[in-house]
């Protein structure tokens, strides 16, 4: 649910179950309300039915530039149920969601916006069985960044990439007072022998930079949670203090906090 921040009778809500769960319901498309939620409009269909939004992100002076995240609903089982469900990843709209363009293909599973320059983003790709290079779940997991509003994007380095193709579900967050820090939550992609997971699944670690917009940003690896729970590839969440950009929480099965 986003609210366009130079309008907020102006609500978007992305529909469908974007955890990568077995039995996730996938979405019904795009609502979008102008009235504050009196009344609302199914936009989207013919593009976005039945995908899962990750994130929806409005442009904060017009608020029908919008761009969102999106995955596959009901995991492989999608696939099957609709034969023709269209290509997932980061889209913009320029049009107040009515049209949509793709422009990163695979699985997004997060989307962050610099709240003061909203051409700079970052996104991730973040499909739980790792990096796939074919099917419906294709999805060349990592970190991107974007320096014109979403219409392109290149893959940001991190030693998350020492996984190779077992980079799983990624979050992150921005600082809401500094946009030069951001976390980056990264989860080992989950592996399957004779239908039972074997492993992966689990939390890799979680990186902070603060220098996010540099060509090259540092990274420094935040202490382990201690008790993250088995589930983050499915329970994952970060945000960061509204006032103090050190202070981190991890929405996992638990929920921790990291004081900086």
């Amino acid at each position: 649910i986003t609210f366009a921040p130079g309008n907020p009778d102006i609500i978007y809500v992305g529909t469908g179950e974007a955890v990568f769960s077995g039995d996730s319901d996938v979405g019904a498309g795009l609502l979008k309300s102008e009235d504050g939620g009196q009344s609302w409009q199914l936009l989207g269909t013919n593009w976005l039915e039945r995908t899962s939004f990750s994130a929806i992100r409005v442009h904060p002076g017009e608020a029908d530039r919008l761009v969102a995240a999106t995955a596959l609903g009901a995991v492989g089982g999608l696939a099957g149920y609709v034969p023709f469900a269209p290509p997932t990843g980061i889209l913009t709209s320029d049009d107040g969601g009515t049209n949509w363009t793709l422009r990163l293909p695979g699985q997004a599973s997060d989307l962050e916006v610099d709240p003061d320059d909203f051409s700079r983003q970052y996104a991730a790709l973040g499909s739980v069985f790792g990096t796939i290079t074919n099917g419906p779940l294709q999805s060349t997991n990592g970190v991107y960044r974007s320096l014109d509003a979403g219409l392109s994007w290149n893959r940001v380095a991190g030693p998350w990439d020492a996984l190779l193709n077992r980079i799983g579900r990624i979050e992150m967050t921005l600082a809401p007072t500094d946009s030069n820090v951001l976390y980056v939550s990264v989860v080992l992609g989950i592996q399957f022998q004779g239908g039972n997971v074997v492993s992966g699944g689990t939390l890799y670690g979680i990186w902070l930079t603060t220098n996010a917009w540099d060509t090259i940003p540092s990274w420094r690896r935040l202490p382990d949670p201690p008790s993250p729970g088995p589930q983050v590839w499915y329970n994952h969440q970060l945000s960061v203090h509204p006032a103090q950009s050190r202070i981190l929480y991890l929405g996992a099965t638990p929920l921790e906090r990291f004081n900086g």
